[in-house]
């Protein structure tokens, strides 16, 4: 997997061999070891695998107009870069991604970063200005972590090896912590759970220099103008094209491509046009669909437990997917748990489901797949609901409930009242019904952290927000933190894992229809835009079925199965540092409900508060170590 790092001293003393490749060590032992170094002065750049171009460009250090630049990544629109830099033709298909963004940076300046798409980063070292720049693309699967002070700037694709550097001593983020621990994603910014480093948030660039540090956003999907099509049809076709450009510019030449595949609209649709892509070229799509080890109970009506009949309804009409149903017997939930914090160093939210995502990924792996797909942001971007908010008040008042009536008005009325008394009601209520017995926080950390507060404000916001800030919030442009840790699973697994649902082109397009688009105006039926384009691709069982798959369906029973894992994680916790920031006595209070009952709520409970926190308790306990 390709990877990027540099260490810059602002102080402008030169780079020391030692520091320089002890990051080098530590980026190779997280995979690839052919890499290209580079340092000159204060100033030292790699990246993997070797290209030769910071090597060739090193001969013209310097040059008055030399850059040292180094990229990771790959570009979806090559081939239109390549003409907007007047490449001659017969050049183009033998040019490197890198050689591609490395001439645009030089036509364009850090300006270039707006027009490449794709899953790429990059970093240019201006040598007679000291000035160095660091770009992320979009909204893609891409890592870039960085630690600035006074004397030095280090950035790697890696926080792995960027904490190797030993550059400050280490430090909990306990507003951090305590953001994971109750979901509040809207308000983790930058930081991660290591105080002193940094993430670059997608859609973003920072220029450092000795005396400056100016870090700006560079895309805002909020910003994109409304299309407005003669007919609703016309919606469809150009969402196809747009769509299916996503899926087959991610699809690799050669070597076996696999894809997630769930019983729902997104992850579906993926497989569905990648498989008619690689069908034209006579190949096969393997798709892998995580199923019950053990036979859940119907939760509720809504929700469906197996996603496997679904899923090969789909896998059955491409004609040309490998269809594999994983059952995930060999993995408990909990030790998914430490072998994803033996990866990657850093509680993930969907903990109770990293059973299967290890599962799909292992098994991907094993089969020699290159690529791996899936539609991890299709709700907020292709298959979004749509709001009754957006239709005419006629076609409101006919289709509507009296709760979701309520629900409409009740915005309005949120935006006319004073901002200080809602939030002091709401902080009332929370504390009346002991809010934080939704989460394994620990409620005197929960005062001491302020978290309360953040939460209150959150909940304002969203009461006030217009359909474009709602669809905003499901997809996060400009700080999703996604991305950033499925580059990092990719690296560690040695897959390229792509989301064509998060296409900055598809998130463009798809947040330029206009709201009302996505419900039937016949039928009131949501999602109307993903399930008119897909006639053809998935059978109507799965395009228009309005249940919703039901993730980790079986988690209870799994839990039950390893309980004696269960019971001695949550020892550890009570013995380690862990019991200043979680509740652990409330955790085995759940622990004991989820042995003997058998409901949604006992579900929700054993992912939102027994498995996040027993991921995050496993992680502050070795957090120093």
């Amino acid at each position: 997997m390709s990877a990027i790092f540099g260490i810059f001293n602002r102080d402008s003393k030169p780079i020391v061999p030692l520091d320089f490749n002890n990051l080098h060590t530590a980026i190779t032992r997280q995979g690839d070891a052919d890499c290209a170094l580079w340092h000159a002065g204060c100033a030292g750049l790699s990246q993997t695998p070797a290209t030769g171009f910071i090597l060739e460009s090193a001969r013209n250090v310097h040059s008055p107009d030399s850059v040292m630049f180094i990229a990771a990544g790959r570009l979806d629109n090559a081939q239109e870069v390549a003409g907007l830099l007047r490449i001659p033709a017969a050049e183009r298909s033998s040019l490197a991604y890198v050689e591609i963004m490395r001439r645009a940076y030089r036509a364009w300046g850090i300006g270039c970063a707006s027009r490449l798409y794709g899953d790429w980063c990059f970093a240019a070292w201006h040598p007679a200005e000291k000035r160095l720049s660091v770009a992320r693309d979009h909204h893609g699967n891409t890592a870039l972590y960085y630690y600035i002070d006074d004397k030095k700037f280090a950035f790697a694709t890696s926080r792995k090896a960027l904490l190797e550097l030993n550059l400050a001593p280490v430090v909990l983020n306990e507003e951090y912590l305590a953001n994971y621990l109750t979901s509040l994603f809207s308000r983790c910014g930058d930081r991660t759970f290591h105080s002193h480093i940094r993430r670059l948030p997608p859609a973003h660039y920072i220029t450092v220099t000795s005396g400056s540090c100016d870090i700006q956003r560079y895309w805002c999907l909020e910003d994109t103008p409304e299309l407005n099509l003669r007919d609703r049809h016309d919606y469809v076709t150009a969402f196809r094209d747009v769509f299916s450009e996503a899926v087959r510019c991610r699809l690799p030449s050669s070597g076996q491509v696999g894809v997630t595949l769930s019983g729902g609209l997104d992850s579906g649709s993926v497989a569905a046009v990648a498989a008619k892509h690689l069908q034209a070229e006579g190949r096969h799509l393997a798709a892998f669909t995580a199923v019950p080890q053990h036979c859940p109970p119907e939760y509720i009506a809504s929700r469906f437990n197996d996603e496997y009949p679904m899923a090969m309804a789909t896998a059955k009409l491409a004609g040309n997917i490998d269809h594999y149903s994983l059952k995930s017997e060999s993995i408990s939930p909990i030790v998914a748990i430490r072998h994803a914090l033996e990866l990657n160093n850093t509680p993930n939210h969907g903990a109770s489901n990293l059973y299967w995502v290890t599962d799909i990924r292992s098994t991907a792996q094993a089969m020699g797949c290159t690529a791996l797909f899936n539609g991890a942001l299709g709700n907020g971007s292709v298959s979004w609901i749509g709001s009754m908010s957006s239709q005419p008040m006629w076609y409101r008042l006919s289709h509507m409930t009296c709760r979701q009536l309520y629900l409409d008005s009740r915005r309005y009325l949120m935006a006319v009242t004073p901002t200080g008394l809602i939030r002091s009601l709401r902080t009332r209520r929370m504390e009346r019904n002991e809010w934080w017995r939704g989460t394994a926080i620990n409620p005197i950390f929960a005062q001491r952290s302020g978290v309360l507060e953040r939460l209150v404000t959150d909940q304002q916001e969203r009461s006030t927000d217009s359909l474009r800030q709602k669809r905003c919030r499901a997809i996060m442009p400009g700080y999703s933190i996604v991305g950033a840790m499925t580059a990092e699973a990719s690296a560690q697994y040695g897959l390229n894992i792509h989301d064509p649902t998060a296409d900055a082109r598809v998130l463009e397009f798809c947040f330029s229809v206009p709201d009302q688009i996505y419900i039937d105006p016949k039928t009131g039926q949501d999602r109307w835009l993903i399930r008119e384009a897909m006639k053809g691709y998935l059978p109507d069982e799965v395009r228009l079925n309005r249940k919703r798959g039901l993730q980790s369906s079986d988690l209870v029973l799994r839990l039950r199965a390893c309980a004696a894992d269960v019971d001695v994680a949550l020892d550890e916790l009570s013995e380690g540092a862990a019991a200043e920031y979680l509740d652990v006595d409330y955790m085995r209070q759940v622990w004991r409900r989820v042995l003997t009952e058998d409901t949604l709520n006992t579900h929700t409970k054993a992912s939102s508060i027994l498995c996040r926190g027993i991921m995050a308790g496993l992680f502050v306990n070795n957090f120093y170590e």
